[in-house]
């Protein structure tokens, strides 16, 4: 197990580190319209060097904080297979009817909206052409404790304001959990801050599309 480090940005609080970044300041001074994150950060296995590439991540999106009783919508990243007393956010259905949930994964250097896909204990990336495969603790799945998701309808490359941040794509621009129907199977994707089409992993490719549905938590 490991611990992030603390770091002039962060304090400690109650077992968890509160981390103030830019993002938020930015929010904060009305300088973005899209609303704070606030994660829950927990210890994760493995190395610490992996632990704190997450971390970091987490802390670059939002700030975290204990879950209270009172206050926005709360997500909760978990890992796998993790059991956190959430809802996971439903996205669409594989080939075979079973739900697909939204996650998030590492992948070339940038934390990216997923596909989950519970049945078979595996996330799909879409990048570069291709669909890609995460397993176990490459991955984690967006829960929700309260609040309810919606999907709003856009194109073109439009975000809409509320949308709900879930990564970090090439050149530090914000991405998001986006949606649309690949040969009528509604398919969960992403698209990014400056880009202009929705990219969603299916059969082994990467699909763009110009009509699409964006995450927001309400």
């Amino acid at each position: 197990m490991w611990r992030a480090r603390p770091s002039p940005a962060r304090t400690r609080d109650a077992g968890h580190w509160l981390c103030q970044s830019t993002f938020n300041r930015a929010f904060l001074t009305g300088a973005m319209q899209y609303p704070p994150l606030e994660f829950y950060v927990q210890e994760r296995e493995g190395s610490e060097e992996a632990g704190a590439r997450w971390h970091e991540a987490t802390a670059a999106l939002g700030a975290p904080r204990r879950v209270g009783a009172a206050g926005p919508p709360l997500p909760w990243w978990a890992r796998a297979h993790d059991a956190p007393p959430a809802k996971p956010v439903f996205a669409g259905t594989d080939l075979n009817g079973g739900p697909l949930y939204v996650g998030r994964a590492w992948h070339e250097g940038q934390l990216l909206p997923a596909k989950v896909a519970p049945a078979y204990d595996v996330a799909f990336v879409a990048w570069n052409g291709r669909e890609h495969s995460k397993y176990d603790d490459q991955y984690e799945v967006l829960h929700l404790r309260r609040g309810r998701a919606e999907w709003v309808e856009a194109s073109d490359g439009v975000v809409p304001a509320h949308a709900f941040p879930v990564g970090i794509s090439s050149g530090g621009r914000l991405a998001f959990s986006a949606r649309a129907a690949v040969e009528g199977i509604v398919t969960p994707g992403w698209i990014a801050e400056g880009n202009s089409r929705c990219h969603v992993s299916y059969g082994d490719k990467e699909w763009l599309f110009k009509k699409y549905e964006v995450l927001a938590i309400l």
